[in-house]
């Protein structure tokens, strides 16, 4: 399983320290941002507000095209927006022996 850099900066937001965040991620790869998956989340994104108007949800956007380019699963618990991820595949909250984090990556076989 991997975790992704915007996660990471989603999940300080709420922690207290550091130390318990990376302990709670501990057996997690770390996949950072990169600018391929940086451009297709902006390109994404701009097809999607401009008709839903949600400001809030960009970070939403860099993890789902991270779990695109690496060919991974994307673990969540939000339903909404998926239809701009046709090439993702989603592990929702019912199947939650695949992971124990608020949102992470699982691998997946190549399509």
């Amino acid at each position: 399983m991997a975790i992704s850099s915007i996660t990471y900066a989603e999940l300080a937001a709420g922690a207290r320290t550091r130390e318990a965040v990376d302990e709670a991620l501990q057996g997690f790869k770390r996949i950072d941002l990169n600018f391929a998956s940086a451009w297709r989340a902006g390109q994404a994104f701009r097809r999607y507000r401009p008709v839903k108007g949600d400001a809030s949800v960009l970070p939403d956007f860099f993890i789902r095209a991270q779990a695109a380019k690496s060919n991974l699963a994307h673990v969540t618990n939000d339903h909404r927006r998926l239809a701009a991820w046709l090439d993702v595949d989603f592990i929702f909250q019912k199947q939650k022996r695949f992971c124990d984090s608020k949102t992470a990556f699982c691998p997946v076989s190549p399509r």
